[in-house]
């Protein structure tokens, strides 16, 4: 019995050596296998402008997409970054009617209420008076009669009067959806040279005129075609007034349009679906991702955008109205949710192994990296990501598969200038990591121009300077994760209310500016927490603040908010607001600050600093506008300002930023 039971102990020990020894050699085996996929930081492409989709028709009840009820219920779900897919972009419908213009402004104000600045519009047809055909479809290739190119122009000026009038700026629009397609619905059929023409001699000039910013995008061709590019393009006139590019990819592409490259214009991608039976699987997932994909790194598109925003009629709502939410929503939320507008994409091996696409891309002032990988194969696929001139050191996965809905996972290290890691089957990961970056000393031009004021760029890095935001991915947290807000007083209006980033900033950081307007009859201003908490933050290390500033011309006040200070007599400076981008530098130092004299006199406390706010000084008109805000860690030089140490008795400042004891009134209650 002794002797047996010896044989089995030996048996046991040895076997399990074994099996040690075959875990190992399959180990070494998953990574020999491993496919390597090489990202270099250093080498970039196109800036991403974002990503989105299409509230058209929503104001109709008999359509199968979303309704503009709909739609408002779910923005946070479609554009929030905290509790959605962070979709950046919204494309209208301008109905022929002017009638109809107002019944579409729901889902534009709920999208602007989630920060979204990149609305654009696009019309479907002229109104049908004006038409070749009497009619609102080109079913027989019906098209605008020229001489109506002017009354079509002023109405298009009209439509972008009417959502400013309702609080909603328009940053794009499209005189023409797919004029390459003939429709038995609306429609309407243009050439390029009809385009050329109408944008040259009547929309442009006509926009310019009326003090019209909103950008042009042409021509939305149905089949990628470039050819309409090169006609407008190529007339100098026509160019000048052409901000971008747009295109479908639906019977043709995606191609990239020379003309958009040779004249550094914007190219969009505004509209893809697809029309089999509704599928929720990642079946369609996948499909949508090779969209995105190809778009993106093929064509070097700066934007997607997918058809509707939610419908049940087959696959052409991003998500269902009655159908739930399909894979392909939150695969589109791998790309958006992470590739905010401003980032850039950069080198990554597109097809590192067999149906594996990878994409990356940065952020030039946040130090953010995102990888995107694709995995169409029906098992796991391992991947080596080797990185050169990436500064992150971990990166945290988010899964969509048939398991996960844009599953944030554990964080993996990055050791020795790469990291492995298994795909599942059939999925889509963003990799999302954080590193340090330098930021470019900037310098501004006299000259203004038409439109947005320029700069000019200095070369000189400056790798000691902290970017705290340039408002460049349009939402309303910084880069140390504080909120901005506005804030005002008894009597006083303001806006925007509640506060969202505005589009349009300075050469360079164009996307989006932080801006206040305001009639002031007691106080108004906006700010913004240095951190997610809004309780204090040590400033010591750092020399000053710099920030980009326009306005009216007049002059207000920049303040440091602390918590030792109850009576909101916080140290700051004077600054003027001038027509064009100036930058101004506020030293963090108490001997070149003061207090504006109507509270107790108190000590300057670098050390615990809750937020930067840029306040009212006197009342009356009120317009500011700010531009990328740093800290620096060298000897800056002393701004030019004038203190003063009474206030006017009618004004006063927030004691808080943001709290429920506030002494005042906030005007964006998020």
């Amino acid at each position: 019995m002794g002797k047996y039971k010896n044989f089995k102990g030996d048996f046991y020990m040895k076997n399990k050596k074994n099996l040690i020894l075959l875990l190992l050699i399959l180990i070494f085996t998953i990574n020999l296998f491993s496919a390597t996929c090489n990202i270099n930081g250093n080498t970039t492409y196109q800036t991403i402008s974002g990503f989105g989709a299409s509230s058209a028709w929503s104001e109709w009840s008999g359509c199968s997409c979303g309704t503009n009820s709909f739609l408002v219920n779910n923005a946070a779900q479609f554009f929030s970054t905290t509790n959605g897919i962070g979709l950046s972009i919204i494309r209208a419908r301008i109905p022929p009617d002017q009638g109809q213009w107002s019944s579409t402004l729901a889902p534009l104000q709920a999208a602007r209420d989630q920060g979204v600045t990149l609305i654009m519009a696009t019309a479907w047809t002229p109104p049908a008076a004006w038409k070749s055909n009497g009619a609102v479809d080109n079913s027989n290739g019906a098209y605008l009669l020229p001489q109506y190119y002017q009354n079509y122009a002023d109405y298009l000026v009209n439509y972008v009067n009417t959502l400013r009038n309702n609080n909603v700026n328009l940053y794009a629009i499209s005189p023409a959806n797919e004029p390459d397609y003939q429709v038995s619905y609306d429609g309407c059929s243009w050439s390029g040279a009809q385009l050329r023409d109408f944008i040259k001699n009547n929309l442009g000039p006509t926009f310019a005129s009326n003090n019209i910013t909103t950008k042009i995008l042409v021509p939305e061709s149905y089949r990628n075609d470039c050819s309409y590019a090169d006609t407008i393009l190529g007339d100098a006139t026509a160019r000048n007034y052409v901000f971008g590019i747009a295109q479908h990819i639906y019977g043709g592409g995606p191609t990239f349009c020379t003309a958009a490259g040779t004249y550094n214009k914007e190219f969009w991608q505004t509209e893809r679906s697809s029309f089999e039976a509704y599928d929720a699987t990642m079946t369609h997932g996948l499909t949508t991702a090779g969209w995105i994909h190809n778009c993106l790194v093929n064509a070097n598109y700066n934007a997607f955008l997918y058809w509707w925003l939610a419908a049940d009629q087959n696959n052409e709502g991003l998500r269902g109205v009655n159908n739930g939410v399909p894979k392909r929503f939150w695969v589109m939320g791998n790309f958006s949710k992470f590739i905010r507008p401003g980032f850039i994409r950069i080198a990554a091996d597109a097809n590192p192994a067999t149906n594996v696409n990878v994409s990356a891309y940065k952020s030039s002032n946040s130090g953010t990296y995102v990888i995107v990988a694709i995995n169409r194969n029906t098992s796991a696929t391992s991947v080596t990501f080797s990185l050169s001139n990436v500064t992150a050191t971990s990166f945290t996965p988010w899964i969509t598969s048939s398991s996960y809905d844009l599953a944030q996972q554990a964080a993996v290290s990055v050791s020795g200038g790469s990291f492995t890691y298994n795909l599942p089957a059939q999925s889509v990961v963003s990799f999302v990591g954080s590193g340090v970056v330098g930021t470019a000393t900037r310098t501004p031009t006299n000259t203004p121009y038409a439109g947005t004021p320029t700069f000019t760029r200095s070369p000189t890095s400056a790798p000691v300077s902290v970017l705290l935001d340039d408002m460049e991915d349009g939402n309303t947290t910084n880069n140390w994760g504080g909120a901005w807000y506005s804030y005002s007083g008894t009597g006083t209006t303001i806006t925007p209310k509640p506060f969202v980033m505005t589009a349009g900033g300075m050469t360079g950081s164009a996307l989006y500016r932080a801006q206040i307007q305001a009639t002031v009859a007691d106080y108004a201003g906006m700010g913004t927490n240095l951190n997610p908490s809004e309780t204090a933050v040590n400033l010591t290390s750092y020399t000053a603040v710099e920030f980009w500033v326009m306005g009216n011309g007049g002059t207000y006040w920049f303040q440091f908010t602390q918590p030792s200070i109850t009576d909101g007599d916080h140290f700051g400076v004077t600054f003027t607001a001038p027509a064009t981008w100036t930058k101004v530098t506020v030293p963090i130092d108490a001997s070149a600050l003061s207090q504006r004299g109507f509270g107790a006199a108190s000590t300057f406390t670098p050390g615990s600093i809750i937020a930067l706010q840029w306040a009212s000084y006197s009342n009356g008109a009120l317009d500011i506008r700010i531009d990328n805000v740093q800290f620096l860690t060298y000897n800056p030089p002393t701004p030019t300002r004038t203190q003063t140490s009474v206030m006017p008795s009618a004004t006063n400042t927030p004691t808080r930023t943001r709290t429920s004891t506030a002494t005042w009134t906030r005007t964006n209650t998020q």
